[in-house]
């Protein structure tokens, strides 16, 4: 029995291991990387990015569309997760990826927003965009794509 007893408490503690491993690989791999220099071929210019202590990002460019387009290369770098999950909220897909739940929370946000029809404004709004305006969101996609590109096998959950 005590020879059980091992064998059951180094088998619990061998999976408690792996399971902190494979728990800390699936949160640090997604995590942005901070230091260096990227090559963004969407951008014209040389564009510098800074962090502060609290990595807060300060961008500098010598263009307003460059500046966009690293803004959302860098919003995508910390966001892209938050990003997903208010598109999803606004076209009504919440429940797609956290099921109808126990008290049906995400499935009735979904049927609210359905309702207000805030896909299909944004739909007609984008058509309706002033020419600069369209330039500028844009830049932005290029950069949140460009980052979702670059990183697509470290893309957090």
């Amino acid at each position: 029995m005590a020879r059980f007893l091992r064998y059951l408490a180094s088998a619990l503690l061998l999976a408690a291991g792996l399971a902190l491993v494979v728990g800390w690989w699936l949160l640090h791999r997604p995590l942005p990387e901070l230091d260096g220099s990227v090559t963004i071929p969407e951008l014209h210019q040389a564009v510098l990015v800074d962090r502060d202590q609290h990595g807060v990002p300060r961008i500098r460019a010598d263009s307003l569309e460059d500046l966009v387009t690293a803004q959302g290369y860098v919003m995508a770098q910390d966001r892209l997760w938050q990003m997903d999950l208010l598109r999803r909220v606004a076209a009504g897909d919440l429940a797609e990826i956290f099921g109808p739940g126990p008290l049906d929370s995400a499935l009735q946000l979904d049927r609210e927003n359905r309702t207000l029809g805030l896909r299909e404004a944004a739909d007609r709004g984008v058509l309706e965009l002033n020419p600069d305006v369209r330039v500028l969101l844009d830049a932005y996609s290029r950069g949140v794509n460009r980052y979702i590109q670059d990183y697509s096998g470290k893309l957090p959950l």
